[in-house]
């Protein structure tokens, strides 16, 4: 019983790690768009470049 016990926690922490992975590349993708534009462009909700001087980050 031991020996499975310790199977399926390996199993367990190698597909936490692959759905970790998963979201953080999931994540990085959706950010991109950001990389394409300048920050200076604006669109409906406004610029970044305004944003970022606003809150003191930029």
């Amino acid at each position: 019983m031991t020996g499975w016990h310790n199977l399926e926690s390996m199993f367990g922490a190698a597909l936490d790690a692959l759905l970790q992975r998963h979201l953080r590349s999931e994540t990085d993708a959706a950010y991109t768009a950001y990389d394409s534009r300048p920050l200076g462009d604006a669109d409906e909700w406004g610029d970044l470049e305004s944003f970022r001087r606003a809150i003191g980050s930029g």
